[in-house]
């Protein structure tokens, strides 16, 4: 049987479509609890935030986890492991170069962003701290790129649900303690 039997193909379907209902399930009782305990107010705060962040990502990132996928499985497809290797440490240093540039040119912008989204330069610590999940999603993409450049999307799968679960378990508690003073979070998308 073929590395992409049918069978193979019908298990990753299951895998992946399980992972993505999980973490759908968890950004529904994350949102759903983040939304009682901050009160609409906040909740539109928190997603400002996550909008800033996610976006910041998206600039930074450069489709460093398409592209970096798409150099490794190519080096797998030639059965070449000194190639996966390479292309694994480039995509993983290119990862960690692209995060941290973005973290630095987020600090760097804080303040304009801060008074372009509030009208006031009140939450510009706020943004920079931002910065520390961008360059922690960055170089996530990364990791991400070279699990699935090598076809395991049951770890892949795996590794989404428990960041999602993980997001929710440090960040709900955060809001109950500290609510709108500990909005600073990563919403995820």
């Amino acid at each position: 049987i073929g590395r992409d039997s049918p069978g193979k193909i019908l298990t990753a379907f299951f895998v992946i479509g399980g992972s993505q209902l999980a973490m759908i399930l968890i950004r529904l009782v994350r949102g759903k609890a983040m939304a009682f305990l901050l009160g609409p107010g906040g909740f539109g705060l928190f997603s400002i935030f996550g909008s800033i962040e996610v976006m910041t990502e998206d600039l930074a990132g450069m489709g460093v986890s398409s592209s970096g996928a798409r150099q490794i499985a190519a080096a797998m497809g030639a059965g070449d492991q000194q190639k996966v290797a390479l292309a694994a440490t480039v995509v993983k240093r290119v990862a960690y170069l692209l995060g941290t540039l973005g973290a630095l040119v987020l600090i760097l912008v804080a303040r304009p962003i801060s008074i372009l989204t509030f009208g006031t330069a009140q939450h510009t610590a706020a943004i920079c701290l931002l910065s520390l999940a961008v360059i922690l999603q960055i170089i996530s993409y990364g990791q991400d790129a070279v699990i699935i450049g090598m076809h395991r999307a049951a770890d892949f799968s795996k590794w989404e649900v428990l960041a999602y679960l993980l997001a929710m378990v440090v960040s709900v508690p955060l809001i109950y303690v500290f609510r709108e003073a500990g909005v600073v979070d990563r919403e995820s998308t």
